[in-house]
């Protein structure tokens, strides 16, 4: 097992690295990401080394652990348990995003309401509650890969609504959107 895993980083750490640290900003991020790509590695290594494929494989867990790390981050809270002082700025920040979501939402509920029925429920649920897509699936009675297929067909059609309605407005921002 051991040799199989300094196989895998003598062959393609360099790769790795590279990889992964032009997605992120911080060379300790990159670091660690790529720490939790080899942990990864470790873990299920038998099956890893039956991978015909294994730089392609290997940048798809990669590029899934980059993905993994932002979404981690996005879901951490802003503050400590200590930090106090800041409660009242983070507050304000809060009720300003939430203001902004709520413009966003009149805004896009025009071409929510075009949307068919099962692509609107997944996208309400998921999008604008922010329930994760497992929570969906199970609220519609569908599968994880339904759920997901339902959001972002959705999301294709939400977004060919309003390149229509933004068209309609100005041609040039049609070019720009896309």
């Amino acid at each position: 097992m051991e040799d199989k895993v300094r196989e895998i980083w003598e062959r393609f750490d360099k790769q790795l690295k590279g990889y992964i640290c032009t997605k992120m900003n911080n060379n300790n991020e990159c670091l660690d990401v790529l720490q939790d790509v080899y942990l990864k590695i470790i873990k299920n290594i038998d099956r890893i080394s039956a991978v015909e494929d294994m730089p392609s494989y290997l940048n798809r867990l990669a590029s899934n652990a980059v993905a993994d790390h932002y979404r981690q981050i996005s879901r951490k809270p802003v503050l400590s348990s200590g930090d106090v002082n800041n409660l009242v700025i983070i507050d304000e920040v809060r009720e300003e995003e939430e203001v902004v979501k709520n413009c966003c939402l009149q805004c896009l509920e025009p071409g929510i309401d075009t949307l068919p029925e099962k692509y609107k429920a997944a996208f309400m649920l998921s999008e604008i509650e922010g329930i994760p897509q497992r929570e969906v699936a199970e609220k519609l009675g569908i599968t994880l890969s339904g759920a997901k297929s339902r959001v972002q067909r959705a999301r294709e059609k939400l977004r060919e609504e309003v390149l229509k309605c933004c068209s309609k407005q100005s041609p040039e921002n049609d070019a720009r959107l896309t």
